[in-house]
């Protein structure tokens, strides 16, 4: 009975090394400005910040469906928010995941929806899709392509029942499988996290107070 249990339990610790070697040998912090920003930003805050902490959560389908915001074809697009879309290495592609909760009055003032919709414009085609959706609990903070066919979301997770305590977390999206892989911290930084409100003031967008 003892010989099982250990069976156990080294067959959980080497998964859990395993999914967080995959995720170290995935990005490479150096060679992507996205992810060098923000894994800088939350090595400031905590000085302990690894990559070795992030541990394989889940798998999933991406859920795609149509979209519902506008893409830089349609009449309806505000270019205002042509800064903030993120495209994929051969520009066929981009993400937008500010137009549906990033809300820009006439002064440039921002103010938040508590939801985002992640959508993946087709440039080519000029087709809307949405590859996401999260609510209050996960916040989005930064996108980036690992290539043609993988996206890398960065942000922020919350605790069941907990409205202070966050904790990073990392989504890779694989278009051509169809599948999503999420990476969460270890534990909760304790810290609220102002990421993406000071991208916003880095071009001169400010918060509705």
């Amino acid at each position: 009975m003892k010989k099982n249990i250990l069976i156990v339990l080294f067959t959980l610790s080497c998964s859990g090394f395993a999914f967080s070697q995959e995720i170290k040998d995935l990005l490479n912090i150096d060679a992507n400005e996205t992810l060098k920003a923000w894994f800088d930003y939350y090595k400031s805050r905590e000085n302990t910040f690894s990559l070795d902490n992030f541990m394989f959560e889940s798998e999933a389908a991406i859920d795609e469906m149509e979209g519902t915001i506008c893409g830089i074809f349609d009449d309806c697009f505000d270019p205002r928010y042509a800064v903030f879309l993120v495209y994929s290495p051969n520009k066929r592609y981009y993400i937008d995941f500010h137009s549906y909760s990033l809300l820009l009055d006439e002064n440039n003032f921002a103010a938040f929806d508590i939801d985002t919709e992640v959508g993946l414009i087709d440039v080519k085609n000029q087709t809307v899709g949405r590859i996401a959706f999260f609510g209050l609990s996960f916040w989005l903070e930064d996108v980036f392509w690992k290539n043609d066919s993988v996206i890398v979301f960065l942000g922020s997770g919350l605790y069941e029942n907990s409205d202070e305590y966050r904790y990073p977390s990392i989504q890779i999206l694989d278009l051509s499988e169809k599948k999503v892989k999420i990476y969460n911290y270890k534990d909760a930084l304790g810290i609220f996290s102002d990421y993406y409100i000071q991208k916003l003031k880095k071009i001169g967008i400010e918060i509705k107070k």
